[in-house]
């Protein structure tokens, strides 16, 4: 069943209450993630086939995260921001930080020049992309990508620096027709310009220093075009062509071709795609002393760093797997808000997607607190009315952390986990949540 679905309620009705309180007391559970120390050992089970990326803590460089392995990332500063949950994704740019291989197609460029600028890594891992002498055309850098699904949205990134030339544009071409598309930026101010509307999404991520990720993400729908993607030079917002002086340009490096609308952690790729497993994250319900199947409030402190259209799970209790919301209490972000929900032996009981719009890497503040004909959800200080014909979920035996309710992986990070084993009052969950 999937989270999205209408409400219905049962024929029959279970009698048995759980404990109800005004709350007061500690959570049983509280695992603050961005804390230095802050997982218990042995409390949750994380699985990850392969590494991934994070930012350090301490300077926010890149640093791979070894598979199986919780992935704790960490702001610009190095300050942390919580544990990181991130869905499977391939990486289908070959050579993504050899920029001078032949697999690349350089276009009125006089020069691909490797190890001349500070990557994401702290390395001097960037590429010089030089442009040449033609007048009034375009200099870019390009890759062609004839295997790509039809309707389908792949997001392309680059990781750049501003040098002579402080002005970039992501370029794309469909399968429909041999028009390029654009989105520009100005690696000066860290602002995007003028975005083509062909785009789904585009944005720009700020590393510090100077060094930005540039994304944009678009649907190539379908015909006999091969389609590419690449990053050009620019010297104006909305002006792809321009006579080049045969020496001016800008660092790039680690790029990245991706289905889905937004860009996820980087993925090293060389003569193939690699893949990335998604993270998995779940705390067994029998490792936590005190847990109330009748009862109980959810709370979570958590971010995204990009809006999209699906559903992403933030935290659950159920009793099926990730993917079965048969008993499932929890909430997730849908494309502009924090949406709550609850279900019991396959049938929805609460659900609540009218709260306060969510903002795209601010913290949001989440609490479901949920007893028979008593369940309510709260966000941000906001709080919903109390649903009086709920039925909690039957027999749930994990928290799933970034997943479950059926819903997508949260693409995000938790700052921090809470649960107590009773309904906690209206008012402590607008103070909680505030």
């Amino acid at each position: 069943m999937s989270i999205a679905d209408q409400l219905s309620r049962p024929a029959t009705r279970p009698v048995t209450r759980g404990i109800t309180s005004r709350g007061g007391d500690a959570a049983i559970l509280d695992i603050g993630f961005a804390d230095q120390g802050g997982i218990p050992p042995g409390l949750i089970d994380f699985s990850r086939s392969s590494f991934r990326t994070v930012r350090r803590a301490g300077d926010g460089l890149m640093v791979a995260v070894p598979a199986n392995a919780p992935a704790v990332d960490h702001d610009r500063n190095g300050d942390p921001l919580g544990l990181s949950i991130e869905g499977a994704r391939t990486n289908l740019q070959l050579r993504s930080n050899e920029l001078d291989d032949a697999a690349w197609n350089p276009v009125r460029l006089a020069g691909v020049v490797p190890g001349q600028a500070t990557g994401p890594d702290g390395e001097v891992s960037l590429f010089a992309l030089v442009e040449d002498a033609s007048p009034a055309t375009t200099h870019y850098l390009r890759d062609d990508h004839a295997g790509l699904s039809d309707n389908t949205i792949y997001c392309a990134s680059y990781f750049v620096r501003a040098h002579s030339r402080t002005r970039c544009r992501l370029v794309a071409r469909r399968k429909d027709s041999g028009t390029e598309h654009h989105v520009w930026f100005d690696l000066s101010s860290g602002t995007k310009g003028t975005q083509d509307p062909a785009f789904v999404d585009a944005g720009m991520d700020d590393w510090g220093s100077g060094l930005y990720r540039v994304w944009a993400a678009i649907d190539v729908l379908t015909g006999v075009e091969v389609p590419f993607f690449g990053l050009g030079l620019a010297t104006a917002d909305g002006t792809a062509s321009y006579s080049g002086d045969g020496s001016s340009g800008l660092y790039a490096g680690f790029a990245q071709l991706e289905q889905g609308s937004f860009p996820s952690s980087y993925i090293e790729t060389g003569a193939t795609a690699v893949g990335r497993d998604p993270d998995a994250a779940s705390i067994p319900l029998s490792r936590v002393a005190g847990f109330n199947s009748q009862a109980g409030t959810l709370a979570a402190e958590f971010r995204v760093p990009v809006l999209a259209g699906q559903d992403r799970s933030v935290a659950f209790i159920q009793a099926g797997a990730a993917s079965n919301a048969t008993d499932a209490v929890g909430f997730y972000v849908d494309p502009t808000t924090t949406d709550f929900w609850m279900s019991s032996s396959g049938l929805p009981q609460y659900r609540w997607s009218a709260g306060p719009a969510v903002s795209a890497g601010s913290s949001i503040r989440a609490a479901l607190a949920y007893d028979l004909d008593n369940t309510v959800g709260a966000v941000n200080g906001a709080i919903d009315a109390v649903d009086t014909l709920s039925i909690p979920p039957v027999a749930p035996v994990t928290i799933y952390l970034g997943q479950g309710g059926a819903g997508f992986s949260l693409f995000g990070t938790i700052e921090r986990l809470r649960y107590w084993p009773y309904r906690l009052s209206n008012d402590d969950l607008i103070g909680l949540t505030r």
